[in-house]
């Protein structure tokens, strides 16, 4: 590095004309007035690189080549790896662990170990899990259990026995609804099942869930305005195997825009890649259940925007 002192023909000020070669390790050059800088000063000072130190602490003291690349900072790295695993929690706290029941007991055992020795707030499971999962997990985690999960279908009196069964066990409660009857444009037998989970929320927190796979975008759109109407806390969708994943993140879409924040919605199903998670987070999902998330959390999510 080239160091020369020139005096400005207009002004009479002297300056250290620093000429930073390409190979030097530096980030370019510059011209600084003497007169505002020590008496001694490394000449990297200029360069163009951030410091490790401040100024106030370099000019304290003498420090032995403080002035590095940031990229190359081990104090740059250690922060970049710190900030990537906050990313990666913050991203988790959005993803719930679906356990279905469909390994064996052992396995299911396993499965919600693990999930407590993760601390999650919640774990979600069917309604025939619930003592398993009471007995596997601490009594902080909240579960969550799946009514007719998850096409719906099911006969009036079963669902209400389950919700009972569930609300003794102190589990929230999320509903799948059949749009079949939605489909002829007819709403009132849908508006009176909603009217009865409704009626059942002082009791226990009821959640109304639809399955994607039979709703259109004006069927969404009529059914997030009954929604609305109704004033439910939270929604469901279900992504199944028969939904793809543009479908799904069109009706979360038309969701999120008509409820807002307000009543936040959640995507239930077998999502498995950070790419679908990103879709259906953009579109305004506010948490996803998945039955493959072990396979979720292994990947890079620090990138997702939650």
């Amino acid at each position: 590095m080239d160091i020369e002192t020139e005096t400005n023909d207009n002004s009479g000020t002297e300056y250290f004309n620093i000429n930073s070669p390409a190979d030097s390790g530096f980030y370019g050059a510059g011209e600084v007035e003497t007169g505002s800088l020590p008496d001694e000063i490394p000449t990297e000072i200029f360069s163009g690189a951030v410091p490790d130190k401040t100024a106030e602490d370099y000019f304290g003291g003498t420090y032995e080549n403080p002035f590095i690349r940031v990229e190359e900072s081990e104090e740059y790295k250690k922060l970049e790896k710190e900030y990537k695993e906050y990313r990666t929690k913050k991203v988790l706290a959005k993803i719930d662990g679906l356990i279905t029941g469909l390994e064996s007991a052992a396995d299911i055992r396993n499965d919600f170990r693990k999930l407590s020795q993760e601390a999650r707030a919640k774990v979600v499971t069917l309604p025939c899990l619930i003592p398993a999962a009471k007995r596997q997990l601490p009594q902080i985690v909240k579960i969550e259990t799946l009514i007719d999960y998850p096409y719906g279908g099911g006969s009036r009196k079963a669902v209400l026995c389950e919700i009972r069964e569930a609300s003794r066990q102190k589990a929230s409660v999320a509903v799948c609804l059949n749009l079949s009857d939605f489909s002829s444009g007819n709403t009132h037998p849908l508006e009176k099942k909603l009217k009865t989970l409704k009626k059942l929320s002082g009791k226990v927190s009821v959640t109304p869930m639809f399955p994607v796979c039979t709703m259109g975008s004006d069927k969404a759109t009529r059914l997030a305005l009954i929604i609305k109407l109704m004033k439910f806390e939270k929604v469901k969708l279900v992504l199944d195997k028969a939904s793809d994943i543009g479908k799904t993140a069109d009706a979360v879409k038309i969701f999120y825009d008509t409820l807002g924040e307000q009543c936040p919605v959640e995507v239930v199903g077998e999502i498995s890649t950070a790419e679908d998670a990103e879709t259906l987070f953009n579109a305004g999902a506010d948490r996803i259940i998945t039955t493959d998330y072990r396979t979720l959390s292994r990947q890079r999510l620090d990138g997702l925007d939650v």
